[in-house]
């Protein structure tokens, strides 16, 4: 296997009357590959990409300024080795590109103590590449995984940031997020060679809203404070089949004391112990059920309680 990426960028960021900046910007990538292997597989793709970007931002006043960007990214093709023969023809896959489109504002109020940034985006992504697998329906604890294109998918939302100082000592920061990603078009093969169609679907692991909030409290003396709770909707766990991870909340907090270069903290993440699905499948895996398919998670960390001491250099 050998891959040679050779690529130029350019950017031009100029000052334009009445408080107007423009940043322009070209990046062009030439990527060919080459790979063969015992089993008969080979594959030698070249391709040329670009991508780039354009944005226009105005300070509105002392306290706001907006801003408007436009920009194209790709990713590049590829190829899956030692597919069995009814997959063969997912033995490529093409280039992905996307067309982001977004406007913001940000903000810095009462006198440098409240700051805060807001994002509105729309996504339009053709040939997507998506992590697709296949069952073996003569071996069921066999599975095939491999990328794939989806058709097209388009995804909008917003991202909002905002952190106020409250005193010399006390911080509280904040995010939100929302989002809606669905695909155009897109069917996939089931283990019987079905075509299964999820056209319109969410995407996986695109949670309709994500949320954090958290204080940071620093005394003069060293001592450090800090409370986070973060959370998201429920989501898709993956293309290949229904199953949803639940909503969830994090809870976690850190007291340190801050000494010159030196810090010692206690801290805990996951306080309530929640469990938290951040995988899941559904496939036929145990014998005495005959094989029947039922849904397996895997689930993020539990409660976790520790020391840290640091030292920076």
């Amino acid at each position: 296997y050998s891959a040679t990426n050779t690529a130029l960028f350019t950017q031009l960021d100029s000052i334009l009357p009445h408080g107007h900046q423009l940043s322009v910007g070209l990046r062009v990538e030439n990527r060919s590959t080459k790979y063969s292997d015992s089993a008969g597989d080979t594959f030698d793709p070249s391709e040329t990409m670009w991508g780039g970007h354009i944005a226009l931002s105005k300070a509105i006043n002392s306290q706001h300024s907006a801003y408007v960007r436009v920009a194209r990214g790709y990713k590049a093709g590829g190829f899956n080795m030692g597919l069995p023969e009814q997959l063969s023809q997912f033995k490529e896959f093409d280039t992905e590109t996307l067309l982001n489109y977004e406007v913001g504002v940000k903000s810095n109020m009462l006198e440098n103590a409240f700051t805060s940034r807001l994002a509105v985006f729309y996504m339009d992504r053709k040939d997507q590449q998506v992590n697709a697998s296949q069952q073996n329906p003569d071996k069921p604890q066999q599975f095939t995984i491999y990328t794939a294109n989806a058709t097209s998918s388009n995804s909008y939302g917003l991202e909002l940031e905002m952190n106020y100082q409250v005193t010399n000592n006390l911080s509280i920061d904040s995010t939100l997020g929302y989002l809606k990603a669905e695909y155009d078009d897109y069917a996939y093969m089931d283990k019987y060679g079905s075509s299964i169609d999820i056209s319109g679907r969410e995407l996986a692991h695109a949670p309709n809203y994500t949320f954090s909030l958290g204080a940071t409290y620093r005394h003069d003396s060293g001592i450090v404070a800090n409370i986070n709770w973060t959370g998201k909707d429920e989501f898709y766990f993956s293309d290949s089949h229904g199953e949803k991870a639940a909503s969830s909340n994090l809870l976690n907090a850190k007291i340190a004391y801050e000494l010159n270069d030196w810090s010692i903290s206690l801290w805990a993440r996951n306080i309530t112990d929640e469990k938290v699905a951040t995988r899941g499948f559904y496939f036929g895996n145990e014998p005495d059920l005959g094989w029947a398919a039922k849904k397996y998670v895997r689930y993020g960390a539990p409660r976790q309680v520790g020391v840290t001491l640091a030292y920076d250099f």
